[in-house]
């Protein structure tokens, strides 16, 4: 996608429109008064994406969005009324506590649709991923149920797009610092029959015969 929109945050546009073709979305490129919009699509959801370059216009162009998205329902097949809809507002520029109130009454305004307001968003695959989540789908179930929780966790974080290589020596230091002299000295004492209670159990038993 080639955008040319002083409004919209270009980057985080590409990256959400990756994310969402992955996910499984169909994905169009749309438009409201003042910048370009993804709108995406699939059986369960259906949203409007902005990407506004400041939070002073993220603000203003979140009626307009939303308008949009409004349009779209009204305008799609009857199945749409079924759908989740959402109005996503994305935007790199971190809040402030003078934004605090006006993001909470965005995201409070439940109108026709949940509207998802993420700021301070950085420009990679995973933090994208990371502000959709509420779009994306859950992770299939692994065939193997045996599966280390551990290794579920490094398979999900690479496919958010982080690093494999970092992932794994993370996992890896994680795993070498599990205290394993705890579990090593409880089994010596139940070999040795300390603290058992069953043991106990026994030899009093036998004291008393």
């Amino acid at each position: 996608m080639t955008l040319d929109d002083e409004l919209a945050d270009v980057g985080l546009l590409d990256l959400a429109q990756v994310v969402m073709l992955e996910a499984g979305y169909d994905v169009q490129l749309g438009s409201t008064e003042r910048q370009s919009v993804l709108l995406v699509e699939n059986d369960d959801n259906v949203a409007v994406i902005a990407a506004p370059v400041t939070l002073e216009q993220l603000f203003e162009a979140e009626p307009s969005v939303s308008r949009l998205l409004s349009e779209q329902l009204v305008a799609g097949p009857p199945s749409r009324k079924r759908w989740d809809a959402f109005v996503i507002l994305l935007c790199a520029q971190n809040s402030t506590p003078d934004h605090a109130e006006a993001i909470s009454d965005l995201v409070n305004n439940l109108r026709f649709a949940r509207r998802l307001v993420r700021v301070g968003v950085e420009p990679t695959k995973a933090a994208l991923s990371r502000s959709l989540r509420p779009l994306l789908p859950p992770p299939t179930a692994t065939t193997n149920q045996l599966e280390q929780p551990l290794h579920q966790l490094e398979r999900l974080l690479v496919r958010d797009g982080l690093d494999p290589v970092a992932v794994e020596d993370a996992i890896r230091d994680f795993e070498l610092s599990k205290p394993a002299g705890a579990m090593i000295a409880n089994e010596a004492a139940a070999a040795d029959g300390e603290d058992d209670p069953l043991m106990s159990l026994d030899l009093d038993d036998e004291e008393e015969r």
